[in-house]
């Protein structure tokens, strides 16, 4: 099977909800995307205080 494989950091700059950490955030976000297809397959972060990277994958034919 063929993947598509897609790397970004979360959260992302879009509106974090009130008294949310970032740990939240960025799961709310990845969720979202798990619902998309989106498979986490690898985590990273350099501080406490920085994004979370994170490696995703999805097999090719999905939308």
């Amino acid at each position: 099977m063929a993947f598509d494989f897609w790397y970004s950091d979360l959260p992302t700059k879009s509106v974090r909800l009130k008294g949310e950490s970032t740990e939240a955030h960025a799961n709310r976000e990845l969720n979202e995307l798990v619902g998309r297809g989106w498979e986490p397959i690898s985590v990273t972060r350099s501080t406490v205080i920085s994004s979370i990277g994170f490696l995703r994958r999805r097999p090719k034919d999905a939308s």
